[in-house]
């Protein structure tokens, strides 16, 4: 049997363990999946609940994957919610969509309009955060 990674009764997955660990350490204390966005997919309603709340409005939401349907409820929530702002941090923005695409997780995102950056890139993803404190003051 294959040890856990990460504690599934407070995170999702490892990597959202080590980006609230940073968080922490610079001084962070976001609210984690406390957020619900209601939006209708076609045939269906559903709810999409962001990773990170950082204001109303203002949300992270991190990805190891992101597979078709990921694509497609950001599309859908991107467009139902034109006025919230959501930040896509991942955890290797260079992958590839499929097997032998020419399009990286970070070129898909970037074509869409949808806001995005690596893990590596904390300065961007802190300035984010920053930016969304200082529009509820």
């Amino acid at each position: 049997m294959r040890p856990k990674r990460h504690d599934s009764r407070t995170y999702r997955s490892g990597f959202e363990v080590a980006f609230n660990k940073i968080l922490q350490e610079q001084g962070f204390n976001l609210g984690y999946e406390i957020s619900v966005l209601a939006f209708t997919s076609p045939a269906q309603k559903r709810r999409y609940t962001p990773d990170w709340t950082i204001n109303e409005g203002w949300y992270i939401e991190t990805k190891g994957l992101l597979d078709a349907e990921g694509r497609k409820k950001l599309i859908l929530i991107k467009e139902q919610h034109p006025s919230i702002r959501i930040l896509i941090v991942f955890q290797r923005h260079q992958s590839k969509l499929y097997k032998n695409s020419p399009t990286t997780y970070g070129q898909w995102c970037t074509k869409q309009g949808i806001e995005w950056c690596g893990f590596e890139e904390k300065e961007k993803w802190l300035n984010f955060i920053k930016e969304a404190q200082g529009s509820s003051t």
